[in-house]
């Protein structure tokens, strides 16, 4: 189980490919009759390993059989992980205070943009907490984020190149948490402002990124968040998002476009357009994880690839979820051509 992968690596490494074969069937077969016996969570790093050694050698084949395997056995892998509950401490009179004053604000959508950007995480003040030792874990054990099917979908090592990963998965917990804030703020704003609803805020589809012929299509999204139909909400807003992201391209003065395996013409994805140089440095950097962290990487929320391909359960598409794509919604919005005013907030933020 330790050995086998290298060992197979060193006679390929030399040219003795039949002998590496050998060696790593050998094993491989071994690790997998051992595995048999055991919990669905230790079997599957257990196979796994056999896997990363077969397709190393170039077993396709075997490879193929083990994927099998390996799939069939991580189904268990969700029923068997524990559930840990931790209390927090929250200072619910802090946090009513800081919604107030972001809302203290006579226009609807300065207003409701204020409240969105404030409960942004800050990936620096993470950053800080992780060099100054208020993380320690990840130094010292590597995380695997597991999906729904089982197994991991992202891995985070120990080393310090990991840091933006692990950086990412923990902007994605607080913000699951400043959901929380958001949305108990965006109450308050309906009540204070007592609009129909957000769709009725003034000018808040007068963004550049916004095109004519969407606005009918995020305002259906809107809406449906409203109704608390967040299947509807989620499922239309979040391309819309992803078409806004593509209108900054153009806005910016970069490709809409890249070339396909064949050399044909398609437009970029969401993970494209956040990770050209262009778009991260023209983007406030709280504003680029949150996006980054909510819909692309698979190291966070992820949320528009478990959407469109088909990957998230019925569970995902809550409240929480809806809040934050509402949240991003809002975020872009300010995105315009004209002049924005949105007063300077100098209150110091206890979260960062």
């Amino acid at each position: 189980m330790m050995a086998g992968g290298m060992l197979a690596k060193h006679f390929h490494d030399h040219e003795n490919y039949a002998r590496a074969k050998e060696v790593a069937l050998a094993c491989g077969e071994t690790v997998l009759g051992i595995a048999d016996s055991m919990n669905a969570g230790l079997a599957t790093h257990h196979i796994g390993g056999v896997l990363r050694w077969y397709r190393q050698i170039g077993l396709r084949e075997d490879a193929e059989r083990v994927r099998v395997l390996l799939e069939r056995r991580a189904k268990a892998v969700i029923g068997e992980m524990k559930l840990r509950r931790i209390e927090v401490p929250i200072d619910r009179e802090r946090i009513e205070r800081g919604i107030a004053e972001r809302l203290d604000e006579p226009h609807p959508f300065v207003a409701l943009y204020r409240l969105s950007e404030w409960c942004l995480p800050s990936p620096q003040g993470i950053k800080k907490l992780l060099n100054d030792g208020g993380f320690i874990a990840h130094r010292i054990l590597p995380t695997e984020i597991i999906g729904h099917m089982g197994l991991p979908v992202g891995i985070i090592g120990t080393n310090d190149e990991d840091e933006e990963r692990y950086i990412v998965m923990r902007v994605a917990e607080q913000m699951n948490f400043n959901a929380m804030v958001f949305l108990s703020g965006v109450d308050d704003w309906k009540r204070k402002f007592e609009l129909g609803g957000l769709p009725d805020t003034p000018n808040i589809f007068g963004c550049s990124l916004i095109p004519a012929d969407r606005v009918s299509l995020y305002r259906e999204g809107m809406s449906a968040f409203d109704a608390e139909d967040y299947v509807k909400c989620i499922h239309v807003l979040v391309p819309q998002v992803e078409n806004s992201l593509r209108e900054l391209l153009k806005f910016l003065g970069v490709s809409e476009t890249k070339n396909d395996d064949e050399g044909a013409f398609e437009l970029k994805n969401m993970k494209d357009v956040l990770h050209e140089p262009r778009v991260r440095e023209a983007l406030d950097e709280k504003l680029w994880s949150f996006l980054n962290a909510l819909y692309a990487d698979k190291h966070g929320i992820n949320l528009r690839n478990f959407v469109a391909h088909g990957i998230a359960p019925v569970e995902d598409f809550n409240r929480i979820n809806a809040g934050l794509v509402v949240q991003s919604v809002v975020l872009l919005s300010a995105i315009r051509t004209e002049a924005l005013h949105v007063p300077e907030d100098e209150a110091p933020r206890k979260d960062s």
